[in-house]
């Protein structure tokens, strides 16, 4: 969309995915942008997919992260599963690391199914949730060895999976509840 004309300047017909109100809510496609290559990463959840567009051609297709290619396994089955780290250029797709350049797996992966959420990048930490046997868990990872450092219990009941929002630099998770409309914020304190 350009905001100056309030016009759309492009517009991406995905391949594959129900249209119209299916029931699936929330998730059934993601996205996730890498800025410094100009290309837009489109996860199917239904279909278990990734595609990756170039913007800087007219969002031509240039590549497609197949069911084969990422262990679906190691991803939580709902949820927010796109996280790209621009410092590290990386994409995660649920718990999977991928590279972005060459666009393959690189072989890592986070212990669990652990959607990433956020990443600080003085403390060298990546934050996630992950459901745990009487609740979900938010937990925080070296973004270097991907090594969980440490997991709290998320108080409440949840409906829905919370929506999770990291502010680093002031030391804040804000946690959303879809299905009661209602936002928690928690002061986490100095993340370094």
């Amino acid at each position: 969309v350009d905001f100056q004309a309030m016009k759309v300047v492009a517009t991406i017909a995905i391949d594959g995915v129900k249209t119209g109100d299916t029931g699936g809510g929330p998730g059934q496609i993601q996205l996730e942008v890498d800025e410094s290559r100009n290309r837009l990463f489109v996860l199917s959840l239904q279909q278990q997919e990734v595609t990756v567009y170039d913007a800087a051609t007219g969002y031509a297709k240039v590549a497609t992260l197949s069911r084969a290619q990422i262990d679906w396994t190691k991803a939580p089955r709902e949820g927010e599963l796109l996280f790209f780290d621009q410092a590290r250029d990386v994409l995660f797709i649920g718990s999977v690391e991928v590279d972005a350049a060459t666009l393959l797996p690189t072989g890592r992966s986070l212990a669990g199914a652990i959607a990433i959420f956020g990443a600080d990048a003085e403390s060298g930490t990546y934050w996630g949730l992950r459901a745990g046997h009487s609740g979900w868990l938010v937990t925080i990872s070296d973004a270097a060895t991907l090594e969980i450092l440490h997991e709290e219990p998320l108080p409440g009941a949840h409906v829905l999976v919370p929506v999770p929002a990291l502010d680093a630099a002031h030391g804040r998770l804000s946690v959303g509840h879809q299905a009661e409309a209602r936002l928690d914020v928690f002061v986490v304190g100095d993340l370094r």
